[in-house]
């Protein structure tokens, strides 16, 4: 019975066109087993040094301020590049409005998965008015946007680090030509079209939609704000490094910070992508420290660090529920002709 239920969900993915669920589980826990496996034998020849690295562990809470305050900043800047990237796909709110649903749903990071978080914007969004394709538009540019730019603020910071050196890295120009490539009108809109199918209505869009509603030009922009996003938070990264740890390097936070988002986001579609960014950027940092185990000390205390922000965010956010309501948004057709088909 349930591997004849598990065939008809495979059935109704190949029919709406979505890639199967074996197969997005078979990808995801393919490079989760690989990156895992990698892990635990650094772990394991490293695990001597223990006692070791426990003395060399040390806490100095100022920088932990800095870190806020670059990372608070990054955020407000996201959200506001997020206000227009959807602004564009049809549906427009109150920067308050944004703050609290981008806040509320950022909590969601921290659950297995890389689908909370957009799937809880979807559903608020929706409550306040706007269409799902929208919205689900709207995110798979700011997906490609951040994986495009993690690549290339990896790229910038990488020559300097001592991880993965460029020269054997050349297959993320092909990675980052691709992903690029998705950022091209004709390329979102086979996105966009692939998604109404999966929604189950079958809704065409015209050709020529993507490239009205997003313009290249506006995507350059958005690109830019999405580096200096990650540059903010990778400041943020190495003053935790400063607080915890024996030693920081900027170069190493930056690269290992950005390689580790370009995979969340470019990756985003499979499950158990949170197993991989950890886990790499574990890996990264192992060179750096000299020991897998310092370094998975450091991302365990970021991780911890990201839920604590993320909650003063909420918090922000849910303060300022009383500016966002009694607001009345305004939700434009994104698709022609039948506006309401996806609500």
């Amino acid at each position: 019975m349930r591997r004849a239920r598990a065939l008809s969900r495979d059935r109704v993915d190949d029919a709406r066109g979505g890639p199967p669920g074996w197969l997005r589980w078979g990808v995801g826990g393919v490079l989760a087993l690989l990156v895992l496996g990698l892990l635990l034998r650094q772990i394991a020849a490293d695990w001597g040094e223990l006692d070791s690295l426990r003395d060399q562990l040390r806490w100095r809470p100022w920088p932990l301020a800095w870190a806020w305050l670059i990372q608070t900043a990054g955020w407000l800047l996201v959200v506001r590049l997020w206000s227009g990237i959807l602004d564009q796909a049809g549906h427009r709110a109150s920067y308050a409005v944004h703050l609290r649903i981008y806040a509320l749903t950022a909590l969601a990071h921290v659950l297995p998965g890389s689908v909370w978080a957009p799937a809880g914007r979807v559903a608020l969004y929706r409550r306040e008015g706007a269409r799902m394709l929208s919205v689900g538009a709207a995110v798979l540019v700011e997906w490609i946007l951040l994986g495009v730019a993690g690549l290339v603020l990896y790229g910038l910071s990488a020559p300097w680090s001592a991880a993965a050196p460029p020269a054997g890295a050349w297959w993320l120009v092909v990675v980052a030509a691709l992903a690029l490539s998705a950022l091209h009108p004709r390329a979102l809109g086979g996105a966009m079209r692939l998604a109404a199918r999966v929604a189950g209505r079958g809704q065409a869009v015209p050709d020529g939609a993507t490239a009205a509603v997003f313009p290249p030009r506006k995507v350059a922009v958005w690109l830019l704000g999405e580096l200096t996003v990650l540059a903010a938070s990778g400041f943020g990264f190495f003053y935790l490094m400063q607080a915890i740890a024996p030693r920081a390097g900027l170069a190493d936070a930056m690269s290992a910070w950005a390689f580790t988002v370009a995979l969340a986001n470019l990756l985003a579609w499979l499950p158990l992508t949170s197993l991989v960014k950890d886990g790499g950027m574990v890996l990264l940092l192992a060179p750096f420290y000299g020991s897998s185990l310092m370094a998975a000390g450091v991302v365990l205390a970021w991780r911890i660090w990201m839920t604590l922000v993320q909650l003063s965010w909420a918090g922000i956010g849910a303060g300022l529920l009383p500016l966002s309501r009694g607001k009345s948004p305004r939700s434009g057709a994104m698709v022609e002709p039948d506006p309401g088909s996806f609500d």
